[in-house]
């Protein structure tokens, strides 16, 4: 009598132990043991240590009420073989949620396997709530529970403490084993998945979105919007422009329509329409970097929307009879439109281009340029490219006035004559005087061929 009693004390004190133990073990998540209803012997310690729950692949990075929570959790084989064991007890699993107040939100019971995968929108159906952004961090445990027993998730401190906490009675079988973590609800993610329609954008990347957007934040305005898609819905607009349909900042829609209203005026309008009108390159908005090897990490103009392509492979476009345009561009920049080009050419042209003339009235090179068109379109101009020729001509027209001079000294007929070699000397003359004025608009505009710059 005094055996037994003095064994079940030992036996007491020895559970005690045990509960203290793993009560203060700083790896948590395990305690087991009961009494088999038929021998009235605790769970052996090989099944009790192979018990496990694992999170083999968690997600949390998803938008509530857009996509999905994901979790690919492992019981494993030996824990399915401890299950199987004992028959007659009733074993669940559970996936609990709970806010950062420790009111659980969500609460669902499967049934035990060996692999398992769990998805949730975010919402709580039964009382028609989405979990909030700052409500966070929330938590989230998967446990594995054998033997009944009530009042486990009524808020997530309890829920924690009944983990901690033994169960030992004559006809119940309590096994727990569980794995915790936290996530958070991803903003990010929300406003991407909130703006399907800007997606477009930006190629539909949402790891591209996630760089640019870093970038767009040093803008004041994009930090006062909240983020870049709330920017751009409220700045930008879909207009039409060559007949296509285009997205681009409000103030730039005021500047093409300008240039609209031009073309027409200069009825130019309908020929470029017709020519652009499958045109697929032709864009505006683009959420993008500068496009050349320095553009790392600056945005584009075109990433607001301040900026337009237009027919990009064969731009910048200049019709081969207007060969002054070409002259021009290459005197000013070096860059010769006619050669074959590379993007970081066009735009060093261009930048070099702009700074030349960031202080010259348009309207005066337009005046030079018309001067010039008019000058050659005149088949009675000398020609740059005929200087040596019309030369050649004068030289000889010297000599014929010399020995017409001598052989005329006795001629009646000297006065007539003398006065047709005026007017053709006059009109020539003319013609020279003509020249040097408008090689001064020539002038630091077109590049000469070797041979006219000897001439000239």
């Amino acid at each position: 009598m005094d055996y037994v009693s003095t064994d079940k004390a030992h036996i007491a004190i020895e559970l005690k132990k045990y509960q203290w133990d793993y009560i203060h073990d700083p790896q948590p998540m395990l305690f087991a043991w009961a009494e088999e209803e038929e021998e009235g012997k605790l769970i052996a310690t090989k099944d009790k240590d192979s018990i496990s729950v694992k999170i083999e692949k968690f997600n949390a990075d998803f938008a509530p009420g857009f996509e999905k929570l994901e979790i690919q959790y492992l019981l494993g084989e030996k824990t399915m073989n401890i299950i199987k064991k004992y028959p007659n007890e009733k074993f669940y699993f559970y996936i609990t949620i709970a806010n950062r107040e420790g009111k659980i939100i969500y609460n669902k019971q499967e049934k035990p396997k060996e692999k398992g995968e769990f998805t949730w929108d975010g919402i709580n159906h039964e009382k028609n709530d989405t979990i909030k952004i700052d409500n966070g961090p929330y938590n989230i445990a998967l446990t594995l529970i054998g033997g009944e027993e009530k009042g486990w998730f009524e808020d997530w401190k309890t829920f924690k403490d009944k983990l901690y906490t033994t169960f030992h009675n004559d006809s119940v079988l309590q096994i727990v084993k569980s794995i915790d973590t936290t996530f958070n609800v991803n903003p990010v993610r929300l406003e991407w998945i909130g703006n399907k329609d800007m997606q477009k954008y930006v190629n539909n990347s949402y790891e591209y979105y996630l760089k640019l957007r870093d970038l767009y934040m040093e803008y004041e305005g994009i930090k006062k919007a909240g983020n870049p898609f709330e920017y751009l819905k409220n700045n930008t607009k879909e207009i039409e422009f060559l007949g296509r349909k285009i997205r681009v900042h409000n103030e730039f829609a005021i500047v093409l329509q300008k240039v609209e209203e031009t073309l027409k005026a200069e009825g130019v309008y309908n020929e470029l329409q017709e020519k652009y009108k499958n045109d697929k390159t032709l864009y505006g908005l683009s959420m993008r970097e500068i496009n050349d090897p320095n553009g790392k990490d600056k945005l584009s103009e075109h990433a607001f929307g301040l900026a337009i392509d237009i027919n990009t492979k064969k731009n910048p476009q200049i019709h081969k009879e207007r060969a002054l345009v070409r002259y021009f561009i290459k005197k000013s920049t070096g860059f010769d439109i006619g050669e074959k080009k590379t993007i970081e050419q066009i735009k060093n042209a261009h930048t070099k281009f702009l700074e030349l003339y960031k202080n010259t009235d348009i309207s005066k090179i337009v005046i030079k340029y018309k001067e010039i068109c008019n000058y050659n379109k005149d088949t009675g101009t000398i020609k740059i490219e005929n200087l040596q020729d019309y030369n050649n001509r004068l030289e000889s027209l010297h000599k014929l006035i010399g020995k017409t001079l001598i052989e005329l000294n006795d001629s009646i007929n000297k006065e007539n004559i003398f006065k047709s070699i005026e007017i053709e000397l006059d009109n020539n003359l003319s013609k020279v005087d003509r020249l040097n004025k408008i090689l001064e608009n020539y002038e630091n505009i077109v590049i000469f061929k070797e041979t006219s710059k000897l001439e000239l």
